[in-house]
């Protein structure tokens, strides 16, 4: 068996051996670039063979099916640069992060989060999807050589230490939209997408489509995501989904001197579509967050029907118990404030989530035990209560609005109920 310390100079040989092949493939191309000396001092083109290598070369746009894990509910995009005459099959990943860096989370929640460009053999990429069972499209584009040329000069300039990692943002820097930029960037011609101008959905209905089967994750999201997610999107704010991106290459045209060819002359599944479009399972119906709300609702008329019927007292604990389940994340959504993530950090919900719930919470309490109401309600019941309209400005995550709900009856209602009613 391998000890960890040869497994890591393997590794390190490997990429080692990598990046001296990308740079000697590199440097022939640039030498190609370059007039050749004869021997009378004229010089001779070398275009013809330079385009003859480039022909031997394809470049494809690569689109990964999305798995399970929270990273990839959305799929994932690449570049592959293919010679078809000497077998070097290379893909390159802008998609690469180091969950062990110190405080990622917090760091991706801030958007504070490096991720970095990697070239990676097509084998060793495709074995990571298979363990995964994701499918893998590609498209095959139809480049001219001096357009493959500026695009594989692009990827191995980005590929240098200075320019490999980059600042990511979902929505507008993700793996998709670098691969996009490198390759519109390469093209000679104008590249017309032949947008669907009457399709205009929001940021969250896009990842909506995605991840439906992960209530829990859809739910994360719109928690932390605030009105800008609920903005129109045109074609090319689409395109941070790698489905999207693919969907528009599929119709792209490159247009120039007046004539038009498809960007895409051939595409096909790589490696066979596997992913489960299916819905959740029964125990997830029962479990999901506006089913849960529900619960709530129901709990929270039980509990008020036995304070009124039965121990003639306020429960304090249950309230108690919402003032911390609203309290407690809205500490999160005023920290989002701070975010480098533009579409964070108006967040409507902080009405519903509130801090001053937490604020207020030892005031509140400590007259309900004594049987006595509490001004300070007044002002969170106010807070709930304009939740409930601007939800037409915002998508709440589900279940909010019955958590709103609950909080402004509880606080709203008044019994006169005492701990304990004194004869």
């Amino acid at each position: 068996m391998r000890t960890k310390e040869t497994s890591y100079t393997a590794i390190h040989w490997f990429k080692g051996l990598l990046i001296a092949l990308l740079l000697g493939f590199t440097s022939a191309l640039s030498a190609q670039d370059q007039p050749a000396e004869m021997s009378d001092g004229d010089t001779a083109p070398t275009t013809a063979a330079n385009d003859s290598l480039m022909s031997q070369i394809e470049i494809s746009l690569i689109t990964c099916e999305p798995h399970n894990m929270i990273y990839a509910l959305y799929g994932h995009t690449g570049i592959r640069i293919h010679n078809l005459q000497t077998g070097e099959d290379l893909l390159a990943n802008w998609g690469i992060f180091d969950q062990k860096q110190s405080f990622f989370v917090v760091r991706f929640a801030f958007g504070l989060t490096d991720y970095r460009m990697e070239i990676e053999t097509w084998e060793g990429f495709v074995d990571r999807y298979n363990y995964f069972n994701c499918g893998i499209y590609e498209q095959v584009l139809d480049l001219t050589a001096q357009e493959k040329r500026n695009i594989i000069n692009a990827v191995f300039e980005n590929y240098l230490p200075e320019n490999r990692y980059y600042r990511y943002n979902f929505y507008y820097d993700n793996c998709t939209t670098r691969a996009r930029d490198i390759i519109e960037k390469g093209l000679e011609g104008k590249l017309d997408y032949r947008e669907m101008k009457e399709f205009t959905p929001t940021y969250r209905e896009l990842i909506h489509l995605w991840n439906g089967n992960h209530l829990w994750a859809r739910w994360g999201n719109d928690f932390l995501l605030g009105v800008g997610s609920d903005k129109a999107t045109d074609y090319r704010q689409q395109q941070f989904l790698p489905d999207n991106l693919k969907r528009d290459f599929h119709r792209a045209l490159i247009s120039r001197n007046g004539e038009a060819r498809p960007l895409v002359k051939n595409e096909f599944w790589a490696t066979p579509s596997q992913y489960n479009y299916g819905g959740s399972s029964l125990l997830d119906q029962f479990t999901r967050p506006d089913a849960v709300a529900v619960y709530l609702i129901f709990i929270a008329l039980a509990i008020t029907l036995l304070e009124k019927y039965r121990l003639k007292r306020r429960l304090w604990q249950f309230d108690a118990f919402l003032l911390l389940l609203s309290g407690i994340p809205g500490l999160i959504l005023l920290l989002m404030i701070f975010s480098q993530h533009p579409t964070v950090r108006i967040n409507l919900q902080i009405l519903v989530f509130n801090p001053l719930s937490l604020f207020f919470a030892w005031r509140i309490i400590n007259n309900f035990r004594k049987g006595k109401d509490c001004g300070l309600t007044l002002i969170l019941e106010f807070c709930f209560s304009v939740a409930l309209l601007v939800n037409i400005w915002q998508t709440f995550a589900e279940g909010v609005i019955g958590l709103a709900l609950v909080l402004f009856y509880r606080f709203m209602s008044s019994y006169g109920l005492k701990e304990n009613e004194k004869k």
